[in-house]
């Protein structure tokens, strides 16, 4: 036995970012893709069938070319009112951020912080689509109609 755990730990050392298979969370908004409208950018982001993970597109301003995927933890918080975390890792810009991604839905408005490598916060808000493409216009989300992104649809 003593001489499998320097092997298990170089397994587990090397193996790459999500190869584990995660748990589903439970999360209701998964299947969807999700338009996030913030000041500094827009961002659409793919919530995977898998219920734990999720891809995301800057398609605007500050945002463009920031795109991960990510395991994700949920936390229902309310009626309608659903709290992800995850941590992001940009590998090609050594950037590593902690992501607290706050919806309401009885609202359309998302709020989202994150850290920096200075260890500071930043903190975003803005109206959000669910189940959004390029054709988008929720009626559960008045003045939330928002023109597709420059680029095109991403949210296949």
């Amino acid at each position: 036995m003593r001489t499998l755990r320097p092997l298990v730990a170089l397994i587990l050392a090397c193996a790459p970012l999500g190869a584990w298979a995660c748990s589903p969370t439970g999360y209701p908004g998964t299947g969807q893709t999700m338009l996030s409208d913030f000041d500094t950018g827009a961002f659409l982001i793919r919530f995977h069938d898998d219920g734990c993970t999720a891809s995301f597109w800057g398609v605007s301003g500050d945002a463009i070319g920031n795109n991960n995927t990510v395991e994700y933890a949920y936390t229902p918080m309310g009626k309608g009112i659903h709290k992800l975390t995850w941590v992001a890792f940009n590998p090609e810009k050594v950037v590593l951020a902690n992501v607290v991604h706050v919806q309401n839905w009885n609202t359309c408005m998302v709020y989202t912080s994150f850290s920096r490598p200075d260890m500071t916060f930043v903190h975003w808000q803005g109206p959000q689509i669910r189940n959004w493409d390029s054709t988008s216009n929720s009626g559960a989300c008045p003045g939330t109609a928002m023109s597709p992104p420059k680029g095109g649809d991403l949210a296949g």
